[in-house]
């Protein structure tokens, strides 16, 4: 008999993070990796776009004050493409939330961010 002694492959997933400010990026990803997950990282709608393009993610985090094209242009390119789950971060998410109610599938998290409360909407959000 053969028993396969190999850890079960767990899936980790796979999470585009998009803001200017690089610090926010980087603390964001370290977080995200430190819980298991593999993250991309962009600095603008444009970047965040040609990223998107070459791989498949499972959710995205993003800003919408971005260079390039700005965060509501990579949620509507990303919504007209994919159902996956989008948390918008901004530091004015009253005003934003009526403009995002048209996408479904999106959450929106005021900054400055906690990333304690970020990564329990991420696993949410991963989760359903």
């Amino acid at each position: 008999m053969h028993t396969n002694t190999d850890p079960i492959p767990i899936h980790r997933p796979t999470i585009l993070v998009i803001d200017d400010d690089r610090a926010i990026t980087h603390a964001v990803a370290l977080r995200l990796t430190n819980e298991r997950c593999r993250c991309v990282t962009a600095t603008s709608g444009t970047e965040a776009i040609s990223a998107y393009t070459l791989e498949d993610f499972d959710l995205v985090i993003t800003d919408l004050d971005l260079p390039g094209i700005d965060g509501l242009g990579v949620v509507s390119l990303i919504r007209s493409q994919s159902d996956i789950p989008i948390i918008v971060i901004s530091g004015f998410a009253e005003l934003h939330a009526e403009m995002l109610k048209q996408f479904d599938n999106i959450s929106i998290m005021a900054k400055p961010l906690h990333t304690h409360s970020l990564m329990q909407l991420v696993t949410h959000r991963l989760a359903a």
